[in-house]
């Protein structure tokens, strides 16, 4: 029933575009009067600062619900080609297709790919390792002092296979592994075990866990690709 209601509430909240639009070129304002939340559409924002070029790049955006996806998607309008700046062409960038898994890829594979040198591939690797693993291409955002340029190289050498990563079963995780995770902070922690605890100690689903006060829907959506029953 509370997952049929809150269908039902997304139903209600999000809005169809008026008129044909360019996903690149919405401003945080935009992505609000569709329904989404301040936090959702400064992360959406953000994500499309490097743009995308079809509606299955949109629809991987994590921060994007599925009943507002599910709306926008035939008024939305791509341009033909990705753009390379010129600074990027300083590179001698070529994108290719992608050939490497990045959650199983090795050092010396990401260091042989040009653009990508030693402290980089270190960055990619140990973001890769805290959070067990990627499951979207605007994660490599996070990862710490990488720029838009070796972004656009790692998009266009390496794929994302969601069946590699690592996850946290809820059941018999404890405290300590779960605050390890980059998103999991100690009070969400302390909340999932303290749920666990009061549900006969163990979880049903991984739903369950929106039951927590501090535990909303971005987070949930952030966290689900990681957790097991």
């Amino acid at each position: 029933k509370s997952i049929f209601n809150r269908s039902e509430a997304f139903k209600n909240r999000f809005k169809t575009p008026t008129s044909k639009f360019n996903p690149n070129e919405y401003s945080r304002l935009e992505w609000q009067n569709l329904g989404l939340s301040i936090k959702q559409a400064q992360s959406i924002v953000k994500y499309l600062k490097y743009p995308i070029y079809s509606n299955e790049e949109l629809k991987k955006i994590y921060v994007l619900p599925k009943e507002l996806y599910d709306l926008i998607k035939d008024s939305a309008v791509y341009t033909n080609q990705p753009k390379v700046s010129s600074k990027e062409d300083k590179t001698q960038l070529v994108l290719t297709k992608a050939r490497f898994n990045i959650n199983t890829i090795s050092k010396e594979q990401l260091i042989a790919i040009k653009g990508i040198g030693n402290y980089t591939a270190d960055k990619i690797l140990n973001f890769r390792n805290a959070l067990g693993g990627y499951y979207n291409e605007s994660q490599y955002q996070s990862i710490w002092k990488i720029d838009s340029i070796r972004i656009v190289i790692l998009k266009a050498n390496v794929f994302i296979d969601t069946n590699s990563i690592e996850k946290l079963n809820l059941n018999n995780v404890d405290y300590f592994q779960l605050v390890k995770h980059p998103y999991i902070k100690s009070n969400v922690a302390n909340s999932i075990i303290k749920l666990r605890t009061q549900n006969g100690g163990a979880f049903h689903k991984v739903e369950d866990i929106l039951r927590s006060k501090i535990i909303d829907q971005d987070l949930y959506e952030k966290l689900k690709p990681y957790l097991s029953i």
